[in-house]
């Protein structure tokens, strides 16, 4: 099929950086609502080959970008496809990408959006995330695109999932100002449904792993839950 010879054709030829870019571009795609295609590429060292790509042209923001765009499809197919990713280096590899292309605005929320993908039900990318420090560099990337609503929405989402999912995420947010620059996303786009609901999830995430360190649950504080 298409996925396993675009596959074949991109392991083969590593240095070919302009081919390797349109094999990402055409994995994307094929990849996009179509679980078969999240599968093959998942199964068939797919994703050995893409991470490969991402190493070797760590230079190119278009073909981190394309590889960030199939990253976030195959790992939604399911979360056991998702961990085993994260294990072959996919979170190390989107976070490299975030580092090295601060700049360009495609990467950054591809990456944010992988990021987000990554760790959802996942504790293990979590840890992962927070230890080649990927909060940092998304929370980075809001401050230095404030008036990019799909940085700060995708950024946003990744956050709040990192943070639900495991609490050293949900402290390192906290540390860093996260909820202050959530806060801000959310006044500097109020006209966003998306970025407000992705707000409202995070705030509301924030706000139910700090009672859950004080010993309490939601319903505890005052009446109403928070969840």
């Amino acid at each position: 099929g298409g996925v396993d010879s675009i596959m074949t054709v991109m392991g083969d030829h590593m240095d070919a950086r302009g081919l390797l870019e349109q094999g990402c571009w055409a994995l994307r795609h094929l990849a996009h609502n179509n679980d078969i295609n999240k599968h093959r590429i998942a199964d068939k060292n797919g994703v050995e080959v893409l991470l490969a790509a991402m190493i070797k042209h760590k230079g190119s923001s278009v073909l981190q970008e394309q590889a960030c765009w199939v990253i976030l499809y195959v790992s939604a197919a399911s979360v056991a496809i998702s961990e085993a990713m994260g294990k072959k280096g996919a979170v190390t590899s989107v976070v490299s990408a975030l580092r090295g292309h601060p700049t360009v605005e495609g990467v950054q929320a591809q990456g944010a959006w992988a990021l987000a993908n990554l760790v959802q039900n996942s504790k293990s990318n979590c840890k992962r995330v927070l230890e080649a420090n990927g909060i940092e560099h998304m929370i980075e990337a809001m401050k230095r695109h404030p008036g990019s609503l799909n940085i700060q929405a995708k950024a946003t989402r990744a956050l709040a999932r990192a943070a639900k999912f495991y609490d050293p995420a949900c402290n390192r947010i906290r540390e860093l100002g996260g909820v202050d620059l959530v806060m801000e996303a959310m006044r500097s786009h109020k006209s966003s449904p998306t970025l407000q609901q992705e707000g409202t999830l995070f705030l509301k995430t924030m706000a139910n792993q700090y009672l859950k360190t004080m010993g309490l649950s939601s319903s505890d504080n005052g009446g109403g839950s928070v969840s």
